[in-house]
């Protein structure tokens, strides 16, 4: 159980009374008063919900990046003289925007949808292919859109195992969770 959690049980059961003192167990109308506060909870957002959000953020924040509208902004002294400022409005010269946003969205769809495929790939198929790339360093200079592509990729596979991970603590806890209720209902 996280320890958020852990505290929003103790912080709901000390408000209606049930301590945590051995000598005054818990009565079972308070046991049911606490797993009918716990109900009354307002849902977890939901891992997909997550991915969502990000998704908007992250496309958001690309733009900006992609015309220079990033960090202090234009005007701001540290920032002109910054590594980014002075870096962030030549990205545009080697990038393809539309399908940097493209790729990007199909990225995101196979994080948040079962069985989304990108490239015919499931997500995990996906990661190892491109751990291991097979493009020629070339064909990144001549073609924007296979730079784009490669770029867009190599960002992915970064981000893929993290999303994996969260999702796993996130049906860590629920289990905890759902484990401590039954407790409380078996008193």
């Amino acid at each position: 159980m996280s320890a958020r959690a852990g505290f929003l049980m103790e912080a709901t059961a000390f408000a209606i009374g049930i301590g945590s003192n051995p000598e005054f167990p818990p009565t079972k109308e308070q046991i049911e008063r606490l797993l009918t506060e716990l109900d009354a909870l307002p849902l977890r957002q939901t891992l997909s919900e997550a991915v969502e959000s990000e998704r908007l953020f992250g496309l958001a924040a690309s733009q900006d990046m992609y015309w220079g509208n990033w960090g202090g902004g234009f005007g701001d002294p540290y920032w002109e003289r910054s590594f980014w400022g002075k870096m962030l409005p030549h990205t545009s010269w080697g990038l393809d925007i539309n399908v940097y946003l493209a790729r990007a969205n199909e990225i995101y769809d196979a994080l948040a949808i079962p069985g989304a495929t990108i490239d015919g790939k499931s997500l995990d198929e996906f990661v190892e292919a491109r751990k291991n790339p097979t493009v020629s360093p070339l064909s990144l200079w001549a073609s924007v859109h296979k730079r784009t592509i490669f770029y867009t990729d190599t960002m992915a596979i970064m981000l893929v195992p993290q999303v994996q991970r969260a999702h796993e603590e996130l049906q860590r806890c629920e289990d905890v969770e759902n484990e401590q209720r039954l407790t409380l209902l078996r008193k």
